[in-house]
């Protein structure tokens, strides 16, 4: 499975994490909405892993241990369109977190959604 992911180019997120070659993408339960808000502005990347409690995947990459759940991928291609970069990333591992409701960002407001 191939997921992408589009990185604003102007944070400095998309460097590091393209050097690495690791990448998870992780889907926030609702109590996480503060935590989502780290990871979306413009705290330094340091402070955002030392936001939350974290565990090794299968890649190695770090998945957060909270997430509804997580897809810890490899990075197999990139490239920079506009204002974003957008990482193709090869699925090697989904870790399913629990069963409590979504958190979703729409239309410049945060939602949730039910299981």
């Amino acid at each position: 499975m191939i997921m992408l992911i589009g990185l604003l180019a102007s944070d400095g997120a998309p460097v590091q994490l393209c050097g690495t070659k690791r990448q998870f993408i992780a889907f926030f339960l609702v109590r996480s909405r503060a935590l989502s808000g780290v990871f979306g502005g413009k705290t330094p990347v340091d402070e955002r892993f030392a936001a939350a409690e974290w565990r090794s995947g299968i890649t190695g990459a770090p998945v957060l241990s909270d997430a509804l759940v997580s897809f810890d991928c490899r990075i197999s291609e990139q490239c920079d369109i506009g204002t974003h970069r957008v990482l193709y990333c090869t699925v090697e591992g989904i870790h399913d977190g629990n069963d409590a409701e979504a958190l979703i960002y729409y239309r410049r407001a945060y939602g949730r959604i039910a299981s």
